[in-house]
């Protein structure tokens, strides 16, 4: 402050050195040159007082900051490297400054730098198998599928298809008494089937039991009275009772196509046994027309031939029955006899 007060009294000092203009004549001439130093002096005196007063009011400034107190802690992470240009007072990008309570003591600012967290990445876990759950590794696991509500249910079988399927079953089994069970359970589930009827009727046959065969087929004859082939099985157990008008009467009821082979030969035969040779050597020649290579057509011809004393055609339905070698050797020696006494 003394610096200052003598500045001020230099200034008051210059000022009372100056007369005025109407003391002009009493004044003391002032040469050129003491003019120039009293102007040079003057600018002198200015930026001192200029520096001077900057001077106090940066300290006045800096006085009325309070301290702050920065406290730090040292950090988690490797010091980075720093520029080796002029470094600016900025925060740190990673400092994150936290406030603490106001109390009675000063305020202290705590600089705490945080380390970046990385981004959390997710690891999955091995599920727990228990060992007795634990898939076998040469076969893949096997996922039952959850019943649902709305799951659709199979349609029942009908009575027709359990009965087919017994069928089926008879048909492919090659135990004569177990497939004769099954037709029957077949029937009774559906009487009106017809193959497992034929099947069943042609098994009790070859069992011996005719009587129960015959029975079936007369039930089925009042089921299916125009079935040619019931007609055909009935007529032929006629025939082996001898009972041909019975046989014939079955046979003459239908009419039939000409080239069904079965049905002519069961028809011939009836003929052939109720003696009526002319209607059966018919129905022999049609037969070697639609089959030459049968030996029993050809004998059949012959015996009706032979019955009606047609000497010439019957040596020649002999010959051409012999030729086959598919007769027994009893039908064979009665051929030979035969053709020994036919000139």
């Amino acid at each position: 402050m003394s610096l200052l007060n003598q500045m001020l009294r230099d200034i008051e000092h210059n000022k009372a050195t100056a007369a005025p203009s109407f003391a002009q004549e009493n004044a003391v001439h002032v040469s050129p040159s003491a003019t120039k130093q009293s102007v040079s002096k003057t600018l002198l005196i200015g930026a001192l007082i200029s520096s001077i007063t900057v001077f106090f009011t940066f300290l006045a400034l800096s006085q009325t900051k309070q301290p702050a107190t920065i406290v730090s802690h040292p950090l988690a992470i490797p010091a980075l490297k720093t520029v080796s240009k002029q470094t600016v007072n900025e925060p740190e990008p990673l400092a994150k400054i936290k406030s603490v309570p106001i109390g009675n003591k000063p305020v202290l600012l705590k600089v705490i730098a945080s380390p970046v967290k990385p981004k959390s990445t997710l690891i999955a876990k091995p599920l727990k198998v228990k060992p007795s759950s634990r898939p076998s590794l040469n076969a893949p696991a096997v996922i039952n599928p959850q019943p649902t509500k709305n799951s659709i249910k199979p349609a029942p079988v009908s009575i027709a298809q359990q009965a087919n399927a017994l069928y089926q079953k008879a048909s492919k089994t090659n135990n004569t008494q177990h497939a004769i069970r099954l037709l029957r359970q077949s029937l009774k589930l559906a009487p009106k089937q017809s193959n497992p009827r034929l099947l069943l009727t042609r098994l009790l046959i070859n069992a011996g039991e005719k009587q129960s065969a015959t029975d079936l087929l007369d039930k089925s004859l009042i089921i299916f009275p125009k079935n040619i082939a019931f007609i055909m099985a009935r007529a032929q157990l006629y025939l082996q009772e001898k009972n041909t008008e019975s046989a014939l009467q079955l046979l003459t009821q239908i009419t039939t196509p000409s080239k069904n082979e079965a049905y002519l030969a069961l028809l011939a035969a009836a003929y052939q046994q109720n003696k009526s040779y002319s209607r059966a050597s018919e129905h022999y020649q049609t037969l070697v027309q639609i089959n030459s290579n049968k030996a029993e057509y050809w004998l059949g011809l012959a015996l009706a031939q032979d019955a009606l004393n047609q000497k010439e055609a019957a040596y020649n339905a002999y010959q051409n029955a012999l030729k086959l070698h598919s007769l027994n050797s009893a039908i064979n020696d009665y051929i030979q006899q035969r053709l020994q006494q036919l000139p």
